[in-house]
């Protein structure tokens, strides 16, 4: 039996309504694809299987618009009840760089916590059922369980060169010699769920609403560039151009025909620009003073240019994309995780 916080309740089914709004229509996820396991056994190899110690989980849920969240969950198996057991994750370079420690004491009481710079901070949420102990951190880039090295957050979208290592107490076991495979790594969750046009460094992806089209465009390539423009020109001689200045934070639009070229900047709306991403919505027909541009059901040739150079060419787009990061599975690790910070 137990009492939950009134404050805790509240932003629990808060959280909940949001969820269930952003996914009762959109559940074409593939959730293997969203997750990276590691695993760390009882003879200290590193192969998954009903002898773990130790399993760590890597995920991104976009739970917000323009907020990707990454999942870390730590998972300790083979633990008896007046058992004390620590379990640990480590982001490596030659030393520790940052340590997401699990603990459970032989008591009974559990506890989260992670370890960088130097300091130690109590964060995350942790549970011990049935001979398993759980934690798991779930942070965007703002948060202070973001992994941080030499006093700045880590880049896990284009640096992948740090080592991972799994601990349960003493037994420890370097899993992974780069964070390629993670799934935040050069954005690769969202292969999962979308349909991507553009190249590795460049995804653009197209989704529509009722009334509106909205494109994300993510810039990956570790090389950064100060302009990355979307360009969609269409059978009757006309284009749509949206260029996004990642250095200034700005997005502009023009629409082009043989002879004009007007700004649309003030019909584009929902604008978001860091500094690898960039994100708008616009109206199906775009107000013109020639005639207006219905871009709801045409077919265009797209160029993505970044600094001047085309980096990216398609035919025959159509706008009419349809997708979801967010999946089935995701909402229930997100809950279970949620629910276990209600009742600590």
């Amino acid at each position: 039996m137990f009492v939950l916080n009134l404050q805790k309740m509240i932003s629990f089914f808060v959280f909940l309504v949001l969820l269930i709004d952003i996914t009762q229509s959109h559940n074409n996820c593939n959730d293997g694809c969203l997750t990276k396991t590691y695993c760390l056994s009882a003879d200290g190899s590193d192969v998954c299987s009903n002898n773990n110690l130790v399993q760590v989980k890597f995920s991104v849920n976009e739970l917000l618009q323009y907020k990707d969240y990454l999942n870390i969950t730590l998972i300790g198996s083979q633990i008896e009840p007046a058992d004390t057991r620590t379990i640990s994750l480590q982001f490596y370079t030659n030393t520790p760089v940052v340590t997401y420690s699990c603990t459970k004491s032989s008591l009974g009481s559990t506890s989260a916590s992670i370890v960088q710079n130097g300091n130690t901070y109590t964060i995350g949420s942790s549970y011990y059922f049935e001979n398993s102990l759980l934690c798991s951190w779930i942070m965007s880039k703002d948060d202070l369980s973001w992994p941080t090295y030499n006093g700045r957050k880590i880049d896990l979208i284009t640096d992948s060169s740090y080592k991972l290592v799994l601990n349960s107490d003493s037994l420890n076991h370097l899993i992974a010699r780069d964070t390629s495979q993670l799934p935040i790594y050069q954005m690769q969750f969202l292969k999962c769920c979308n349909q991507i046009h553009g190249t590795q460094d460049y995804q653009l992806i197209v989704k529509q609403a009722d009334y509106s089209t909205t494109f994300y465009l993510y810039e990956v390539d570790s090389t950064a560039v100060n302009n990355v423009a979307v360009s969609l020109s269409s059978s009757d001689n006309r284009s749509l151009t949206i260029n996004c200045n990642l250095g200034y934070n700005s997005i502009t639009g023009t629409l082009r025909t043989d002879s004009n070229t007007e700004s649309i900047s003030g019909q584009l709306y929902s604008k978001y620009v860091d500094n690898y991403r960039c994100a708008w919505s616009q109206p199906f027909t775009i107000k013109s003073s020639y005639k207006p541009f219905e871009t709801k059901n045409r077919v265009f040739d797209l160029k993505i240019v970044a600094d001047n150079i085309v980096v990216y060419t398609e035919s025959d787009v159509s706008l009419k994309g349809l997708a979801s990061s967010v999946t089935a599975n995701s909402i229930l690790t997100m809950i279970t995780v949620l629910f276990t910070f209600l009742i600590r």
